[in-house]
């Protein structure tokens, strides 16, 4: 869910989302799009030392992403 389907390089990390600060806090929410920007650094980190896409890292290097995220 963090690279496009229809961009071949294209990643992207956050959340598009709408809600009161009642439904979702803050601290909640940034910490998920922290972690989402984290493992989308690493693979774009990949992309680059593998020359992959961002599907092909998920693909064939998806065991190394893991290891760099803490998995």
């Amino acid at each position: 869910s963090l690279y496009s389907r229809a961009i071949e390089n294209l990643m992207m990390a956050g959340r598009c989302f709408s809600c009161s600060h009642i439904g979702l806090a803050g601290p909640r929410v940034m910490k998920t799009c922290g972690q989402m920007g984290i493992a989308v650094g690493y693979a774009a980190s990949l992309c680059k030392k593998h020359s992959a896409t961002p599907r092909e890292v998920g693909q064939r290097h998806i065991a190394e992403l893991r290891k760099l995220i803490g998995y």
